[in-house]
């Protein structure tokens, strides 16, 4: 009896170790698949070509610009309008990250500098979360994730925009101190608050209803 179950238990181990390099071999397929697609789409991206002497090419190829950056991710939607007050419009993206807990909602900001063509905004794409205040010329944003996170707060003069408020904060609960740092007077506040995903108007206003 001992022989046959032997043969048994080797016919299951054979088996079972040929399904699993089965399995395997099409989960790399599947990788492979994958990675051949986003090849694929990313190469057809870069190959597009437009006429940037129009301004609708000029738009198009940042928008195709922020197509490959943000790739896999996708646009939301993107916005016309005057961000730096000379009466020229700028161009916006909005997009959903997909990393990260909290509310994550990014931007990229492309200033219209007229003959040199849209270029982007580094601060302005930096904020995530953001509210515009156009008439008050201020824009504040947000990431408050379940650890912690940070805001911001910037206003336009001297021709920029500046940064006015940077506020960091751990998760305390209840004990939570927000930290708010003027970098123009270099003044430092603390603020003790409760936690919060959404900062509270003690520490910048939003326009953002969660």
């Amino acid at each position: 009896m001992t022989k046959p179950f032997f043969l048994l238990t080797l016919t299951l181990i054979l088996l079972t170790a040929s399904c699993n390099e089965t399995i395997s071999s099409k989960e790399k397929a599947k990788q492979t698949d994958v990675q051949t697609s986003t090849e694929e789409v990313l190469d057809s991206l870069k190959k597009m070509s437009f006429d940037t002497n129009t301004y609708k090419g000029k738009l198009d190829y940042i928008r195709n610009l922020v197509a490959m950056e943000l790739f896999p991710m996708e646009v939301n939607d993107d916005t016309l309008f005057d961000l730096n007050f000379d009466g020229i419009d700028d161009l916006v993206f909005s997009y959903y990250a997909q990393a990260g807990t909290g509310r994550k909602e990014g931007q990229f900001v492309y200033i219209n500098k007229s003959e040199k063509g849209f270029v982007k905004d580094s601060l302005l794409s930096s904020i995530r979360n953001p509210s515009y205040f156009l008439k008050k010329k201020k824009i504040t944003g947000y990431y408050l994730a379940h650890g912690g996170g940070e805001c911001i707060e910037l206003k336009f003069f001297n021709k920029k925009w500046n940064v006015t408020n940077f506020i960091t904060v751990d998760n305390e609960e209840e004990n939570t101190i927000w930290n708010c740092f003027d970098p123009l007077t270099k003044k430092h506040k603390k603020l003790k608050i409760p936690y919060t995903y959404s900062p509270p108007n003690e520490i910048i206003e939003t326009n953002i209803i969660d």
